[in-house]
């Protein structure tokens, strides 16, 4: 009985096979043994269960979800202003479109005669004009007449040589939409700022005769 016992466990040891990192075993009663030894580390054990595996994954699931959460959480603030940046570009960008639009339109009515393009108060024809360009923006409804602001218009002539224009100038104030402390609101006040357009524009020298 003693030498069977042997021969099995000699027969175990000289059955033996390495498969990578994994060993193929037999012991006294026939039986399959399968361990796994990691490479390097010189150590042997059974191999992970799927159990383990999924318990494996699911921590490290979790572990990525908490650095997103704590990524978003450090870029949010940076985000916001960048948001509100370029909010803010569009629309001080469309006002200044529109004053200059504004501008330019007052001066092709301006331009048809040296008594039209003498309006030095803003309250001719021209400033319907600048009204309409205007009406679009955030504050241009508001406005009823062109003396004050938001919207201030005027019209004046002027001769450089032999050539007369029509000076136009639009100012327009636009509302500040969202302060960006240090920027549009310096000292903590807010506080708005205006966009002047000025159009000159040759007058026919035979309009008035």
């Amino acid at each position: 009985m003693h030498s069977d016992g042997v021969s099995s466990a000699a027969a175990s040891q000289t059955n033996s096979t390495c498969t990578g990192s994994r060993e193929l075993s037999f012991d006294a009663n026939g039986a399959r043994i399968i361990s796994e030894t990691s490479v390097g580390s010189g150590q042997s054990g059974p191999p992970p269960t799927a159990g383990a595996i999924e318990v494996k994954l699911r921590s490290k699931s979790r572990r990525r979800r908490g650095n997103s959460f704590v990524e978003v959480a450090l870029l949010a603030p940076w985000i916001f202003f960048l948001f509100v940046g370029v909010l803010d570009f569009g629309f001080y960008a469309y006002s200044f479109i529109a004053t200059e639009n504004a501008a330019r339109a007052a001066a092709l009515l301006t331009s048809r005669s040296q008594s039209s393009a003498n309006d030095p108060n803003g309250t001719g024809p021209g400033c319907a004009i600048v009204l309409a360009e205007l009406y679009s923006t955030a504050n241009g409804r508001q406005a009823t007449n062109c003396g004050t602001a938001p919207v201030v218009y005027s019209s004046v002539l002027k001769k450089i040589g032999s050539y007369t224009f029509a000076e136009v100038t639009v100012t327009y104030s636009p509302v500040v939409m969202i302060p960006i402390p240090g920027v549009f609101n310096p000292g903590g006040n807010i506080q708005t700022f205006t966009i002047t357009r000025q159009v000159r524009m040759a007058i026919d020298p035979t309009a008035d005769s």
